[in-house]
C-alpha cells in the first residue's frame, strides 16, 4: 500500500483552515466523543506545521542552489568567452605564422638561388684569376731561369772579388791590431802617469788637510786675539799691559805663519795662509788704531783729572 502525500497549494499566501474545537456541551453523552476528537485535531495541526517548515526549507535550499548555479554558470561563461577569444587570437597568430613561414620559404628559395648564382660567378672569376696568375708565374719562372743562367757567370767573378776583399780586410785587420797594441801601450803609460799624479795629489791633499788644521788653529788664535782685544777695550785700567800682550800674541802668530809658510809646499795652502795672514794683519792694525785712540782718550782723561784736581786745590786754598 502506498501512502498518499498531502497536497498543498503552491501559493504561500493562502491560509490554512484549522478546525477549532467546539464549545463543550453539557451533555455527558457528547463529552466522551469530544474528548476523543481533540487529540486527533492536535496531531493533524502539528503535522501540517512540520510539512510547511520542510517545504520552506526545501524552497530555500533550491533557491540557494539555483543562485549558486547561476553564479557558477556566469563564471564558466566568462571563462568560456575568454578561452574563445584566446582561441581566436591563437588562430590569428597561427595564420600570421603560416603566412610568414610561406613568405620565409619563398625568400629562402630566392636567396638560395641568388647565392648559387653568386657562388658560380665567384668560382668563374676565381678560376680566371688563378689561370692568369699561373700564366704570370710561369713567365716569371722562365725569366728567373734566364737570370740564373746569366748570374752563374757573374757569381764566379763576384766570388773572386770577395776573396780579394777578404785578403785586403785581413791585411787591414793586422795593421789595425798593431796600431791598437801601440795605442794600448801608450794608454797604459798615460794611466801610470795619471796614477803618479793621483798619488802626488793625495800627498798634496794630505798637506792641504794639515794646512787646514793649522789654519783652524790660526783662526782659533785670531778669535782668542779678538776676545783679548775686546777685553782690552772694556778694561781701561790695563791698556799698556794688554797692548804688550797683544803684540806678543801677534808676534807668535806671525812666527807660526812663517813656520807654516816654510813647511807647506802646496800653493793652495800658501795662498790661503797668505790671505789669512793679510786679514789678520789688517785686524791687528785696526786693533792697534783702536788701542791708540783709546790710549789718547785715556791720556786726555788723566789730563782733565789733573786739571780738575789743580782747580779744586786752588779753590780750597783761596777759601782758606
Amino acid at each position: 500500500m502506498t501512502r498518499k502525500e498531502p497536497k498543498f497549494d503552491d501559493n504561500l499566501t493562502t491560509s490554512v483552515s484549522i478546525a477549532l474545537p467546539k464549545e463543550p456541551v453539557r451533555d455527558q453523552s457528547k463529552s466522551s466523543s469530544q474528548r476523543s476528537a481533540r487529540p486527533e485535531n492536535g496531531a493533524r495541526s502539528g503535522s501540517n506545521w512540520l510539512l510547511w517548515l520542510f517545504v520552506l526549507a526545501s524552497l530555500c535550499v533550491s533557491f540557494g542552489t539555483a543562485f549558486f548555479g547561476l553564479e557558477e554558470a556566469g563564471r564558466y561563461q566568462a571563462a568560456l568567452t575568454k578561452a574563445e577569444a584566446q582561441a581566436e587570437d591563437l588562430e590569428a597568430t597561427i595564420q600570421r605564422l603560416n603566412k610568414a613561414q610561406t613568405q620565409g620559404i619563398g625568400e629562402l628559395a630566392q636567396s638560395d638561388a641568388q647565392m648559387r648564382k653568386m657562388v658560380q660567378s665567384v668560382e668563374s672569376r676565381l678560376q680566371s684569376d688563378i689561370n692568369s696568375d699561373l700564366s704570370a708565374l710561369a713567365k716569371q719562372v722562365e725569366n728567373l731561369k734566364q737570370q740564373a743562367a746569366k748570374t752563374d757567370g757573374n757569381a764566379s767573378k763576384q766570388a773572386l772579388a770577395i776573396e780579394r776583399l777578404f785578403d785586403a780586410l785581413a791585411a787591414k785587420s793586422k795593421t789595425l791590431k798593431a796600431n791598437l797594441d801601440e795605442s794600448i801601450a801608450l794608454l797604459s803609460e798615460q794611466i801610470n802617469m795619471e796614477r803618479t799624479r793621483i798619488d802626488a795629489f793625495a800627498g798634496t791633499r794630505q798637506a792641504i788637510i794639515s794646512v787646514n788644521e793649522k789654519v783652524s788653529d790660526v783662526k782659533q788664535l785670531s778669535s782668542d786675539l779678538e776676545a783679548q782685544i775686546k777685553q782690552i777695550i772694556t778694561d781701561q785700567g790695563a791698556y799698556e799691559l794688554s797692548f804688550k800682550d797683544m803684540q806678543l800674541v801677534v808676534e807668535g802668530i806671525n812666527e807660526k805663519l812663517a813656520q807654516l809658510a816654510s813647511a807647506n809646499n802646496a800653493l793652495l795652502g800658501l795662498e790661503v795662509l797668505s790671505e789669512e795672514m793679510d786679514r789678520l794683519s789688517q785686524q791687528v792694525s785696526q786693533q792697534q788704531q783702536i788701542i791708540e785712540s783709546v790710549d789718547a782718550s785715556r791720556q786726555q782723561l788723566t789730563q782733565r783729572i789733573i786739571d780738575l784736581d789743580g782747580r779744586v786745590n786752588l779753590a780750597l786754598s783761596s777759601k782758606e
